[in-house]
């Protein structure tokens, strides 16, 4: 029995030392990262806080099938093209266990955000939130493709590389800065008049006074629609160190609508001490939400 069991273990000890050998010479090694689905439909391993393209090599061509952003995993590989982001073939790959989006760095989405690869919600910086919670509101302002509204906003150079997968933001943080934008853009949107439920521009920001301003300031967003029975909300934001994004989504789903051209503006109330930390500011138009 021990001379069999010898022989087994020779013979298993034998076939990973030619396994090793194999890998060595075809130029593959084992990595372990954290999986991330990016909105192009790219997989991705992050390795050492740089995301990296996972492309199918193995048969198994459902290889990247059930895993979730978060994930753990270890990947049989090639060796990493010096590409950004990098890129190598897979040929085998293990989760090793579930995860979620707060295990991947910061800095990662922040690098995926300026490639548009990324526009989903990642962690915020609970602490400097919490003493202060967001609030949002809207209003109605009526649709317009006046260039002036791009050329205004704070990510310009964002909508100019693609102004369908952001939106123009603006900073307002005093009662003066208040007025200025609404004579700004009084001539190309309608701050005067409400829609239906949705309030007027006066109404919306009517609690904007000194005293508000003492201790917030206003990032202010236009979303705009093919229907005017649409209705979108700030779902969330996402902050990383200077970089701060205000995800939009529809929050209502109509059975009927009209087809009439409409836009409104939303509004968030961001606190003083953390936008005094931002230096980017973005803002994007999410899928709906329920």
């Amino acid at each position: 029995m021990k001379k069999l069991l010898s022989g087994v273990f020779c013979a298993l000890t034998l076939l990973l030392i030619i396994g090793a050998i194999v890998f060595v010479r075809r130029g593959l090694s084992f990595s372990s990262g954290i999986y991330l689905f990016a909105n192009n439909g790219s997989h991705l391993i992050i390795l050492d806080n740089s995301p990296v393209v996972m492309s199918n090599r193995s048969r198994d061509l459902l290889l990247f099938e059930g895993l979730s952003s978060g994930d753990r995993i270890t990947i049989l590989h090639d060796g990493i093209q010096e590409s950004y982001p990098g890129s190598t073939g897979v040929y085998h790959l293990h989760r090793s266990g579930n995860g979620q989006l707060s295990d991947v760095p910061q800095e990662v989405f922040e690098q995926l955000i300026q490639l548009d690869w990324w526009t989903g919600v990642y962690p915020v910086d609970e602490a400097k939130l919490s003493a202060a919670p967001l609030t949002f509101s809207s209003c109605w302002a009526n649709w317009s493709e006046d260039p002036a509204l791009h050329r205004a906003a704070l990510n310009t150079r964002l909508l100019e590389m693609d102004d369908y997968s952001h939106l123009p933001v603006y900073r307002v943080d005093s009662p003066e800065d208040l007025v200025r934008f609404s004579a700004q853009f009084g001539q190309i949107l309608d701050l005067t008049h409400g829609y239906d439920e949705v309030s007027s521009f006066s109404e919306a920001t009517d609690n904007m006074d000194a005293d508000y301003f003492a201790h917030y300031c206003t990032l202010i967003t236009y979303v705009t629609a093919g229907s005017t029975s649409y209705r979108f909300g700030v779902n969330s934001i996402s902050h990383s160190g200077d970089q701060l994004r205000v995800h939009v989504q529809q929050i209502n789903d109509p059975e009927f609508g009209d087809c009439a051209m409409a836009g409104w503006l939303l509004f968030v109330s961001l606190p003083k001490e953390l936008a005094a930390e931002i230096d980017v500011f973005d803002a994007d138009l999410n899928a709906f939400s329920d």
